[in-house]
């Protein structure tokens, strides 16, 4: 069942997108980039040769520092930002 957002709460977390995304260190970029594929934590610990409570720990900071509640909400407030266009392809990659 869809969780109903308010009106005056829906495209907030969008908007905060850009923003948000800086605040997020390097490796939390790689593992955004990960969820953005729907990787799992375990297939995560796989990518970047972390154990699977760390890579569940990135998420976790990531999920909280976008104002998600998942890493399923995580993809629709980018997809949200994104046509809103708020933020770039090149916005998303983890940075060098």
């Amino acid at each position: 069942m869809p969780r109903y957002i308010p009106a005056e709460l829906k495209g907030k977390e969008a908007h905060n997108l850009p923003e948000n995304l800086k605040r997020l260190t390097h490796r939390e970029r790689e593992v955004f980039a990960l969820i953005l594929e729907a990787q799992t934590a375990k297939e995560t610990s796989r990518a970047l040769n972390i154990t699977v409570r760390t890579a569940g720990q990135h998420r976790e900071r990531v999920i909280e520092k976008l104002a998600a509640r998942s890493a399923t909400d995580v993809l629709r407030i980018v997809r949200e930002a994104e046509h809103m266009g708020l933020v770039a392809q090149s916005d998303l990659e983890p940075r060098p």
